[in-house]
């Protein structure tokens, strides 16, 4: 009982990963599912840590990533590895069915772009990483979504312009547990929970 203890308080916080592998509307980017991942996590008292892990061509960007936030409150945008990175916030779901906008920069030498990972913390009082395992509420396609990420200058050069002109937006499937599933030391607390009356009944033969 000793050795279980010991070894739980040395693993990592609880954090939560949302795959970003559906289409909502507007064109895939290349290459398969999924295309991002959202790593959110506790990082200290009343701040939250996201990591964005992106699975792009080249020259496919990030533009936007919207989430949801329940019970809504004003959050601050506290650290970031993004430079240019904004946050913008409309409560009662109001930016297109989501509460938060976190706006990537547009610029050619500061985008998010191709395989990257990147991070930013988000602060206020009380937050912690649950607080954003909720749905967007919007008829629609946007509606009942956890998260939703645009992707930009997707497939071919459409006006002749030597530039790509498409974008899409992409969510998350829905899973159990509404999508967000626990890292893999939250499953391992789990198994110990499972494993223990197992070796107890063991030993017992």
């Amino acid at each position: 009982m000793v050795l279980a203890v010991a070894v739980a308080s040395a693993l990592p916080s609880q954090a939560a990963v949302i795959f970003f592998n559906t289409v909502a509307t507007g064109e895939p980017p290349g290459g398969s599912a999924p295309w991002a991942k959202l790593t959110i996590q506790n990082h200290a008292t009343n701040q939250v840590k996201f990591t964005l892990d992106t699975y792009l061509l080249t020259n496919e960007f990030v533009g936007q990533l919207r989430l949801n936030l329940s019970p809504y409150q004003t959050v601050s945008l506290h650290a970031t590895s993004v430079t240019g990175l904004s946050l913008q916030q409309s409560g009662d779901n109001g930016e297109q069915g989501f509460d938060i906008l976190l706006d990537f920069p547009n610029q050619p030498s500061k985008r998010v772009k191709g395989t990257a990972s990147v991070w930013w913390i988000l602060s206020g009082s009380g937050l912690d990483e649950t607080r954003f395992n909720a749905l967007s509420v919007h008829p629609g396609v946007n509606g009942n979504r956890l998260a939703m990420l645009h992707i930009q200058n997707i497939g071919g050069d459409n006006n002749g312009d030597g530039r790509r002109e498409g974008s899409g937006k992409i969510v998350p499937n829905l899973q159990p547990q509404g999508g967000v599933i626990p890292e893999p030391a939250t499953l391992l607390l789990f198994g110990m929970g499972l494993a223990a009356p197992l070796a107890a009944r063991w030993r017992k033969r």
